[in-house]
């Protein structure tokens, strides 16, 4: 059984996914797909859009056979540990045999290239890193610094930088996964998830959904980060020891203090902050990170660690959990009262359970969704 994985967020499921999905389980000749999915808080430092059970639903509705969660320690985290994350799930259920990303640059040998410094030449380019990280430069500009010792290859689209990282992650582990890189539609044809959630704000956007994700989402309201700005606030503020928050660096935590002071909104705290050394982004994540507590010290003891945690499926997806779950070292949480892991794999757990409960508040959601059987379509 040939099992095609993709690493999304689905935030919200747009037409771009669904030519990335088509043109790749195509072009894989897949029996199955499995889509490993942030939860409720993603990669660009935001709460998602919608809630994950309903964005999973969307998944399958779209094609996708069984939808897994990324934990929410790897969901919130840089590229880098995003993307670790996300691969090692793949490859730890051990049913996988390919794997698709969206890329913007045409140039895959590059990509494949600069995949294989990262993995093969870390000791150096963490070094590298380090030297450019403390001239002020951003996490990428700093990262391409790095590597342009190394290679004339430029990569500087946030799909190509996620691409990298999940290249580099499959030659750290030895993977023999099938690569196919299916270039990101164009935006002509089709709206991103951005720009579908900036219109969100404004005016009527449901028209730029495929029309089967409509019912799913009838009766619910998108997330804003804004959303959870009184408490960021309030952690802001409150918060002991910042400076060992996940993502802080020295003497950050004293400019968001002064700045949330006086800032009457979310984006505007981004705006006061944000430097050429620290991006919109990378603030935001910071932002969460000090409103759920994830220190330094969690991040460092729970990397490795994972877990298998269906969300959605269809019949297919069925088959392809049975497979798991005879091939797969990773547990698989699908009755929450009964999961017994490690102690870490519980510890990683419980991130989940904890952030979903303030979301679930603020989506005005029953708060017992995570206890409930994974959805079959």
């Amino acid at each position: 059984m040939k099992i095609l994985g993709i690493i999304a967020e689905y935030n919200p499921f747009h037409f771009g996914h669904l030519y990335h999905l088509e043109v790749s389980r195509a072009r894989a000749m897949a029996d199955g797909v499995i889509a490993v999915m942030s939860g409720h808080f993603v990669q660009r430092g935001e709460c998602a859009f919608f809630d994950k059970f309903t964005r999973a639903q969307m998944a399958v509705q779209a094609g996708v056979d069984l939808v897994l969660e990324l934990p929410f320690l790897y969901a919130s985290s840089s590229a880098d540990s995003f993307a670790s994350g996300a691969v090692d799930l793949l490859i730890d259920t051990r049913a996988v045999n390919a794997i698709s990303f969206g890329v913007e640059s045409t140039d895959i040998d590059a990509l494949v290239e600069v995949g294989g410094i990262l993995a093969h030449k870390k000791n150096a380019i963490d070094q590298l890193f380090r030297v450019y990280s403390a001239e002020g430069h951003s996490y990428p500009v700093a990262q391409q610094k790095a590597l342009e010792h190394f290679t004339k290859k430029v990569l500087r689209k946030p799909n190509d930088l996620l691409a990298v990282q999940y290249v580099r992650r499959l030659q750290e582990r030895k993977a023999s996964f099938e690569l196919i890189a299916i270039p990101r539609a164009s935006q002509s044809h089709h709206q991103s998830a951005s720009s579908i959630r900036r219109a969100a704000k404004e005016a009527e956007w449901k028209h730029l959904l495929p029309s089967f994700c409509l019912p799913f989402i009838e009766d619910k309201q998108p997330l804003f980060p804004e959303d959870f700005f009184d408490e960021i606030i309030f952690a802001i503020l409150t918060t002991r020891e910042p400076e060992k928050i996940a993502g802080m660096e020295e003497g950050l935590e004293n400019v968001l203090r002064e700045n949330a002071k006086t800032a009457l909104h979310f984006d505007q705290l981004l705006d006061m902050t944000k430097s050429k050394r620290y991006t919109r982004t990378r603030l935001s994540r910071l932002l969460f990170h000090l409103l759920f507590q994830v220190y330094k010290s969690d991040m460092e003891s729970l990397s490795g660690t994972n877990f298998v945690r269906p969300l959605a499926f269809n019949e297919t997806g069925r088959e392809i959990l049975r497979l798991i779950k005879e091939q797969s070292p990773l547990p698989i949480i699908s009755n929450i009262p009964r999961f017994r892991g490690t102690k870490k794999e519980e510890a990683l757990f419980e991130w989940d359970l904890l952030t979903s409960r303030l979301y679930y508040r603020k989506a005005k959601l029953p708060p017992d969704m995570d206890f409930r059987a994974p959805l079959i379509l």
